[in-house]
């Protein structure tokens, strides 16, 4: 049987983080990751907001190894790593 979660009072603004606190996070993270936007199917993400509470991860740990574990096996099926292409400038007509 899974261990129940503690009660959580959400009632501190700042969830007993200091903005010093916040501050270092947002540094140490700044240039580690780039943002990436997408859409999911609301099942999807109920589950997924089920499962970063659950296990004590955020959402975005979750997704980036499910990416990864998706495109190892997408590479080990078609024998091959995806290029990456280099950058390119679009010239101004």
């Amino acid at each position: 049987m899974a261990k129940e979660k503690p009660d959580i009072d959400f009632d501190d603004d700042d969830a007993g983080f200091s903005e010093e606190d916040e501050e270092k996070r947002r540094r140490r993270s700044e240039g580690t990751k780039k943002q990436f936007n997408t859409l999911i199917r609301p099942g999807l993400e109920e589950r997924l907001n089920a499962a970063a509470f659950w296990t004590d991860r955020s959402k975005a740990d979750i997704l980036d190894e499910a990416l990864r574990q998706w495109l190892r096996q997408a590479e080990e099926e078609r024998n091959e790593s995806f290029e990456v292409l280099p950058p390119h400038e679009v010239e101004a007509s």
